[in-house]
């Protein structure tokens, strides 16, 4: 998957989510927009898992990062699935699910900006991956730019 064009990997993200428009079933159709997020936290994984091994200095919490990943895409899978229903009326589970979501995603897409700078050997101190950290937040305008860098690292 890592060495897909930016433009292969946009659409493929967008595919799902245009099948959705056709498909009357609340269920079902919960779960084809939910592809799309999954294939973009699957990318996620899969981006992080390849660059890993990469560059000079090798990063921790590769774990924390695998389970953040899971659970984000467990989340989708359930939340678009199920819908708000799922957790019934208790508000409290509701928001420290989203939370959590929200603190994962995060530090996922940090993590991701890290290992892209371990992977092309460039200082990662005083937080200078946050222009990369802004690409992989805003996934369908940073791939653009991400996935060039992602294809020549190897």
């Amino acid at each position: 998957m890592n060495k897909l064009k930016h433009w292969q990997l946009f659409g493929i993200a967008l595919v799902p989510f245009f099948i959705s428009l056709y498909v009357d079933n609340q269920y079902y159709n919960g779960l084809t927009k939910s592809m799309s997020v999954v294939f973009v936290m699957f990318y996620y994984l899969t981006t992080g898992e390849f660059l890993k091994d990469l560059g000079t200095q090798k990063l921790k919490g590769q774990n924390f990062f695998r389970f953040n990943c899971a659970y984000m895409l467990t989340m989708t899978i359930v939340i678009n699935a199920g819908g708000t229903e799922i957790f019934g009326d208790n508000l409290i589970i509701w928001i420290i699910v989203m939370v959590y979501f929200l603190i994962a995603f995060l530090q996922t897409v940090d993590h991701l900006a890290l290992l892209l700078r371990t992977a092309e050997n460039k200082e990662t101190d005083n937080y200078k991956q946050r222009t990369e950290f802004l690409l992989f937040f805003i996934w369908p305008i940073g791939i653009w730019t991400l996935q060039p860098r992602i294809n020549k690292i190897e």
